[in-house]
């Protein structure tokens, strides 16, 4: 059901001029906009002013990719900036920011406004951008700057947070809630505008934020969606661009893994080389005679010229950055005319084009093992990526075209990703969950609580979390739900334990019946059991914690199913004795107990205050789990090669890192080879130089981390092995 309310009316005074001062806008800004050949008012645009972006109003901003919803956020942003005031916008990604800042420098400069940019890219201390107007920052920058709690943060007026719906991603989702929440909490007065294309309850989260929503379902450019049934889909994709082409349109074709993308570009090479203008085709030859294959250069270069020459190219992250930006330039100067990527041109980055193609579109681009796993994109993703079709200025449509093998699945498409409106195929979008609900999120927020000056206590870690999107919602789905049982703050009785574990495992189970269970062993410290689940195992409760012989790694502490299997039978038939020996098994689960007990958190007159290693995850924005992990391998830190294995093992607590042998040599040859470059580590070691490059930022700010937490324990020899590591790595990324 749509939510009330979700399309705004079309009453856009075609023509009116931003100066016109109903809008609220400074002259000095409507002539800027109006150089840059903006003189129009979209739909969305005129409601967001018509509701008080520009009187500080909190909106909720949801409308389809290429409606003009960044606009309003740049508005409110150099308003505020020619008030006096501060003011951040917020993206996910690194190239975007990038992106935008280049974009806000271009337009504004001419206002006098200090313009700044604050990414993983862009080490920057609070204090260097305390003389800044505007302030471009990835999520994590954010929520970093908001736990370090600097003076000047009062003197923010707005901040502006771009795809918002990103809320509901596994790991910077959490960061972002919780940054929001702290923000809101602290600044209640600062405005805050929230902008995305992909929400199916505004109102939820509208209400959440404090903000009014405004929303549009209309575009400037129209996009007319299709699901093809293609059993032969590279000849439907080739009938499909060369159509498109030879009516001066561009093409993107979402795949769904860097050798489709690769393999799909190379097959539409003959079908665009003969449909070149000789403008472009001379363009292209010029670029390419540019090109120079010393031995320095990585293979995948080699592979993606000979497509460039031709018009055509491939996007993924394993090409090195310059090889992104030469494509977008090329792309956006129109001399590209299809790229085949994954998901990195998925979003915001400025490609937009006439014809979108989603080819194999329930293939996920994630792999287990190296073996591609079947599964439905979410919806959200899914016209997220198609939103990119129509090019406002230069498109009167755009085309939006997932391709299904056969009707079964072009039926299954239908249902996913549209409802059906007179006859037309409309978007249907996912609804946005928090995913703050885990055991390492719960606690990297509590002790991020209890870093403050003054610590916290259990009543305002309660207060802090009933301030978040994830309560807001637990208490629409259960207001009965007491907030103590879920964290364990005070008790924890035994089915509440067992509701927790099974929201935290998501376990779906593919079968009607319950495992069998037969319980060998109950006393008053044992609860011990056999359950059969296609097999027998061994499962029990014990005083020093929970065991079972199927050996799941239990990383994000949560149990099995066969744990789980055993917990509900024993509390079913022997409640008095499963109520005292499950929790207490459990301790570890305990957020609270599990951070005091490893030396992160300190109680004193019943206020927990971060020790100096939980102060130094904290200030350094790595998870509890990361710190203890760090501390715990330190010992066997005596090499470079150990303290490169150590910082690779850690990623995996911070990020999905590329599952390659060849990563670890190739950061081993990068620290010890300082003449040598990434394209020549990538190439020897066999990996992408795109996955070199951008891990190598990651394990980079690991390495730092590693030294700190050492000194910070009195184990200096670890810096004495690190730092010139460090120093080499710091080398190459400039």
């Amino acid at each position: 059901m749509k939510p009330e309310h979700r399309r705004t009316p079309n009453t856009v005074p075609v023509g009116d001029r931003f100066s016109d001062s109903e809008w609220g806008i400074h002259p000095a800004i409507a002539d800027i906009l109006i150089d840059e050949g903006i003189r129009q008012l979209h739909t969305i645009q005129y409601q967001a002013l018509k509701q008080g972006a520009l009187q500080g109003e909190n909106l909720l901003v949801c409308s389809p990719s290429g409606s003009g919803k960044t606009l309003i956020g740049e508005l409110v942003c150099v308003h505020k900036g020619m008030d006096g005031q501060k003011s951040f916008f917020l993206v996910p990604l690194r190239a975007l920011a990038s992106e935008k800042f280049l974009r806000f420098q271009r337009r504004y400069h001419k206002l006098g406004l200090r313009i700044g940019i604050s990414t993983g890219d862009y080490i920057t201390e609070p204090s260097e951008l305390e003389k800044i107007d505007i302030a471009i920052l990835t999520y994590e920058r954010f929520d970093w700057l908001i736990r370090m709690e600097p003076d000047w943060l009062d003197q923010l007026g707005a901040v502006v947070i771009d795809e918002i719906h990103n809320i509901d991603t596994q790991i910077r989702g959490p960061r972002l809630e919780c940054s929001i929440t702290r923000l809101r909490q602290a600044y209640p007065k600062i405005q805050i505008i929230g902008l995305s294309a992909t929400v199916a309850n505004p109102q939820e989260l509208g209400e959440w934020m404090g903000c009014k929503l405004i929303y549009s379902e209309d575009r400037p450019v129209a996009l007319l969606h299709r699901v093809i049934i293609a059993p032969k889909p590279l000849q439907t994709l080739a009938r499909l661009v060369r159509a498109t082409v030879r009516k001066g349109g561009q093409v993107l074709i979402f795949t769904p893994s860097r050798r489709e993308a690769e393999r799909v570009s190379l097959t539409l090479v003959n079908v665009i080389r003969p449909l070149l203008e000789s403008t472009d085709k001379k363009a292209l030859e010029e670029f390419h005679s540019l090109i120079n294959f010393s031995e320095e250069t990585p293979f995948v270069h080699e592979r993606l010229a000979k497509r460039l020459q031709f018009g055509v190219a491939f996007h993924h992250a394993g090409l090195d950055t310059t090889s992104r930006r030469i494509i977008e330039a090329l792309y956006q100067n129109q001399l590209l005319k299809v790229i085949c990527c994954t998901t990195t041109l998925g979003s915001g980055i400025n490609t937009p084009a006439r014809l979108v193609v989603l080819f194999q579109p329930l293939l996920t681009p994630q792999s287990h093992n190296g073996q591609y796993t079947i599964s439905h994109l979410k919806a959200n993703r899914v016209h997220q990526i198609l939103g990119r079709a129509g090019r406002l200025g230069q498109e009167s449509l755009g085309f939006a075209i997932l391709l299904a093998n056969g009707p079964k699945e072009a039926e299954t498409l239908h249902e996913l990703y549209f409802n059906n409106e007179n006859g037309n195929s409309v978007p249907r979008y996912n609804q946005v969950c928090s995913q703050l609900f885990s055991i390492q999120n719960l606690r990297e927020q509590i002790l991020v609580l209890a870093a403050q000056s003054n610590g916290t206590s259990p009543t305002e870690i309660e207060q802090f979390f009933k301030r978040t999107f994830w309560w807001h919602q637990n208490q629409t789905k259960n207001p009965q739900s007491r907030f103590e049982q879920l964290i364990r703050i005070g008790s924890l009785d035994i089915e509440t334990l067992l509701s927790t574990q099974s929201q935290l495992k998501s376990i779906q189970r593919h079968k009607e019946r319950e495992p069998r269970v037969e319980l060998t062993l109950l006393d008053q410290d044992r609860i011990e059991g056999r359950i059969f689940d296609g097999g027998w195992f061994t499962s029990a409760f014990t005083k020093s914690g929970p065991v079972c012989s199927c050996c799941q790694q239990r990383e994000d502490l949560t149990l099995c199913s066969h744990l789980l299997a055993l917990a509900r039978f024993s509390a079913t038939q022997y409640p008095q004795y499963a109520r005292e020996i499950v929790p207490r098994s459990l301790k570890e689960e305990f957020v609270l107990d599990y951070l005091e007990r490893h030396g992160l958190l300190a109680l004193s007159d019943n206020r927990y205050l971060a020790t100096i290693l939980g102060k130094v995850a904290v200030k350094l924005y790595i998870r509890p789990e990361t710190a203890l992990w760090i501390r715990s391998r330190l010992p066997v830190i005596t090499s470079s090669s150990s303290f490169i294995e150590v910082i690779v093992q850690g990623l995996r607590f911070e990020c999905d890192p590329p599952n390659s042998v060849g990563l670890s040599r190739g950061l081993l040859h990068l620290a010890e080879k300082a003449d040598s470059s990434i394209a020549i580590a990538a190439q020897r070691e066999k990996v992408e130089i795109g996955d070199l490059e951008s891990i190598l930022q990651t394990v980079v700010w690991l390495a730092k981390v590693t030294i700190t937490i050492a000194r910070s324990v009195g184990i200096d020899g670890v810096a004495l092995i690190g730092e010139p590591i460090v120093q080499a790595w710091d080398g190459y990324l400039g």
